[in-house]
């Protein structure tokens, strides 16, 4: 199944819209939005990312491309592709349509 893109409300000028959403986010919960005793959407919060602290240094970068290569001479790369691939196999039959 593909998923779509919500579409998107602005909500800047929408003042009682945007305190509910606002504790939607606080309450990290969602919230079944009802019309008499009609259910006409559910508001979920949003997962917050969580900033790296400090980001990436230029020592992190160093030790990152000093990786490179490192597994040479050690691990045979289209050994390791058709080992990976055959193990990810399946015993059930094949399905023909």
């Amino acid at each position: 199944m593909m998923r779509r893109a919500a579409k998107t409300i602005d909500i800047s000028d929408l003042p009682d819209l945007r305190r509910v959403a606002e504790e939607v986010r606080a309450a990290k919960e969602p919230y079944l939005l009802r019309a008499g005793d009609q259910d006409v959407a559910l508001l979920i919060p949003l997962r917050e990312e969580e900033p790296r602290p400090g980001g990436r240094t230029q020592a992190d970068r160093t030790a990152f491309l000093s990786a490179f290569g490192g597994w040479k001479g050690i691990v045979d790369g289209e050994t390791l592709k058709r080992e990976s691939t055959a193990s990810r196999g399946s015993d059930r039959p094949l399905v023909v349509l």
